[in-house]
């Protein structure tokens, strides 16, 4: 199933922002603009879901999600371009890139005003013409902006878990899991005994705490 949505025709925006405004709103440093020359063809605002556009209540965190187009260069791009654009515009944002025939979603959590988290999130890549998702059933802005980021993380919330504390557990699993890898790489390195079983001991524990916060 495609991570991208169908958008409400009436909260179509449509319009073209140019790098010059973005370097403006925030600063851009000269990597910042090399990254934008080398990455990026075109950047459009094309949806703006707001109370008047697709009848949810705002709330303080997301009075309004913006949707933005990024039209690449080539498939890669660098998460800093996305970071300079989240910190440019003080709305949360979800992103579509486009390269050729292709479009992914990519996001990162941000409420009103806040900066993006430490990871951005992508679908894969899908046919520009594939069918879209009808968009998640909201009360509020606020949550159809959390099941829209949801749609792209690698696990699913618990009863217990908003977005943000999903997200935290997210980047917890990543940093156990190069610590792994770490600690794999040293028992293959290490040549004394003590410490070979000094690092299987903490393998072992880290292990048993990153399953724990994958599976529960």
């Amino acid at each position: 199933m495609s991570a991208l949505f169908a958008y409400p025709k009436r909260a179509k925006f449509d319009r073209m922002v140019s790098k010059t405004k973005l370097f403006s709103y925030e600063k851009a440093t000269p990597r910042i603009r090399d990254l934008f020359s080398d990455q990026v063809e075109q950047v459009r605002w094309i949806y703006k879901l707001a109370p008047e556009t697709i009848n949810l209540m705002a709330s303080k965190n997301v009075p309004e999600i913006q949707i933005f187009n990024l039209r690449l260069k080539g498939e890669e791009l660098d998460d800093d371009v996305l970071r300079h654009i989240d910190k440019a515009i003080a709305f949360p944002i979800i992103f579509e890139l486009a390269y050729g025939d292709n479009r992914k979603a990519v996001a990162s959590p941000k409420w009103q005003g806040g900066k993006p988290g430490k990871h951005y999130y992508a679908s894969n890549w899908v046919a520009e013409q594939s069918e879209r998702q009808v968009l998640p059933v909201a009360t509020n802005l606020e949550g159809l902006y959390s099941q829209l980021l949801q749609s792209l993380m690698p696990y699913k919330g618990r009863d217990y878990e908003g977005l943000f504390e999903l997200n935290a557990r997210i980047e917890e699993i990543r940093s156990l899991e190069k610590r792994c890898e770490s600690l794999r790489s040293k028992i293959g390195k290490e040549k004394q005994f003590n410490r070979r079983v000094e690092f299987n001991r903490e393998l072992k524990k880290t292990s048993e705490h990153l399953s724990e916060l994958i599976h529960g």
